[in-house]
């Protein structure tokens, strides 16, 4: 077992590792906020913030790109990124206010959920900095929770009665 240590604070938490070795999560910080961060050859870096107070780091591909949830300056919210060689990038809205990143495939294709501007919760598709609403069964939300290399995405979703169940929506170029 190795300990990986934290960015200065008393907790940390792994939540992805890729074949390279990297891995993600989030670390308390001596100021008393958490951070995401990358571990890799033995040392754990900050990933930083969208301007907010925390980030959480949730995926990381074969390529190093990362992707997770960070505060923004203003409001608290938080926002869907992904990070890749330094920089970290807001994935944009699907009208509402809060979103959240959750996973990234080799192709760089990203899932995750943001609020509507009906204040619904919807899973999104993000590609070439465009998002798009994977909508719902007729009920109010949707969360996507895995992507595989050709563009499926499994989750789930919730119907006009109410019930949730599962779900598979592919993904094709032009979509």
């Amino acid at each position: 077992m190795t300990d990986l240590g934290t960015l200065g604070g008393g907790n940390s938490s792994a939540t992805a590792i890729n074949d390279r070795g990297q891995i993600v999560g989030y670390s308390d910080i001596a100021s008393r906020g958490r951070r995401g961060f990358v571990w890799q050859n033995g040392t754990m870096s900050d990933l930083g913030t969208l301007g907010g107070g925390y980030s959480h780091a949730a995926a990381i591909n074969e390529r190093g790109q990362i992707v997770g949830v960070s505060g923004i300056a203003s409001g608290g919210q938080g926002h869907g990124f992904v990070w890749q060689s330094g920089t970290m990038t807001d994935l944009g809205t699907l009208g509402g206010r809060s979103r959240s990143a959750v996973a990234i495939n080799e192709r760089g294709q990203i899932i995750g959920t943001s609020g509507t501007a009906t204040d619904e919760q919807h899973a999104f598709f993000w590609q070439n900095r465009k998002m798009a609403d994977l909508g719902t069964l007729g009920g109010r939300s949707s969360y996507p929770l895995a992507i595989n290399e050709r563009g499926q995405i499994a989750g789930t979703s919730e119907t006009r009665t109410g019930k949730r169940h599962a779900v598979l929506w592919t993904w094709r170029s032009g979509s």
